[in-house]
C-alpha cells in the first residue's frame, strides 16, 4: 500500500512538472545572424556550390577558384569590394606543362548590392626546358623543348533579381609558355630543368605553346 501511495506521489509531481514546463513561454532570439560571412583569403579544393538565404563578402575576402567551378545561389548577396578570382595574376604552370583554365564562376540571386570584382584567369603556360652548352664551335648545344599552352580565362554567370551590384571584370587568358633555348642551360645542370647531354646536334628546336582564350562573361543576360 504504502508503495502504491508513492508511486502515485512520483507520478503527480511528473505531470506537474511535464505541464508546467509546456506552459513556459518560449523566449525567441532577437539578434539577427548572418548566414554566411567570407572575410578572409582562401582557395577552393574542389568544385564548390553555396546554397544559402545571405551572403556577405568583405573587403578583406579573397576568394581563388583555379579550375573549380564555383556557383553561388542566395537570396540577398552584399559584397562590401570582395574579390573572386581564378588564379593569382602571372600564375605559370611548371617547365613544359600547359596553364590551366579557370573554373566557372556563377552567382544567382534574388537581391544583390555593393562592389564585387571577378578576375577572370587562365594559368600561363610553363616554359620549355633550355638545352644544355655542349662544345662551342663544334656543337650547337642541345635543343630546348616545347613551351605549355596557356590556359583559358574562365567563364562567369550573374543573374540577379533586384538590387544595385555593380561588377568590376577582368577577363585574361594565360600567356603562352615559351620554347626552350638551344645551349642556353649550363652543361651539369639538373635534368629536371634542362636538356643536357648526350644531345643530337640537328635536334628539332622547341616551339613555343599556344595562348589560352578569353571565357564567356554574361552579366543580367548580356554575353560577350
Amino acid at each position: 500500500m504504502k508503495f502504491v501511495v508513492l508511486l502515485c506521489l512520483l507520478l503527480t509531481a511528473c505531470s506537474e512538472e511535464i505541464f508546467q514546463q509546456k506552459d513556459e513561454p518560449k523566449i525567441e532570439a532577437k539578434t539577427r545572424q548572418y548566414d554566411l560571412i567570407w572575410d578572409n583569403e582562401f582557395e577552393l579544393k574542389e568544385n564548390t556550390v553555396v546554397r544559402v538565404p545571405r551572403l556577405i563578402i568583405t573587403s578583406n575576402a579573397k576568394i581563388r577558384t583555379h579550375d573549380k567551378s564555383l556557383i553561388i545561389v542566395v537570396d540577398e548577396l552584399i559584397s562590401e569590394s570582395g574579390t573572386i578570382e581564378n588564379f593569382k595574376d602571372g600564375d605559370s604552370a611548371s617547365l613544359e606543362k600547359s596553364g590551366l583554365s579557370g573554373g566557372s564562376i556563377s552567382i544567382n540571386a534574388k537581391y544583390a548590392e555593393g562592389r564585387l570584382s571577378i578576375d577572370l584567369r587562365g594559368q600561363n603556360g610553363g616554359r620549355g626546358k633550355h638545352g644544355a652548352i655542349t662544345m662551342p664551335g663544334r656543337h650547337p648545344g642541345c635543343a630546348g623543348t616545347n613551351g605549355g599552352n596557356g590556359g583559358n580565362s574562365g567563364s562567369l554567370y550573374v543573374d540577379y533579381d533586384n538590387g544595385s551590384l555593380q561588377i568590376a571584370t577582368t577577363n585574361t587568358p594565360g600567356l603562352k609558355g615559351e620554347r626552350g633555348v638551344r645551349g642556353a642551360a649550363p652543361k651539369f645542370e639538373s635534368e629536371e630543368t634542362s636538356i643536357q647531354p648526350p644531345c643530337i646536334a640537328d635536334a628539332k628546336d622547341g616551339v613555343d605553346g599556344v595562348p589560352g582564350i578569353k571565357g564567356l562573361v554574361c552579366i543580367s543576360g548580356k554575353c560577350e
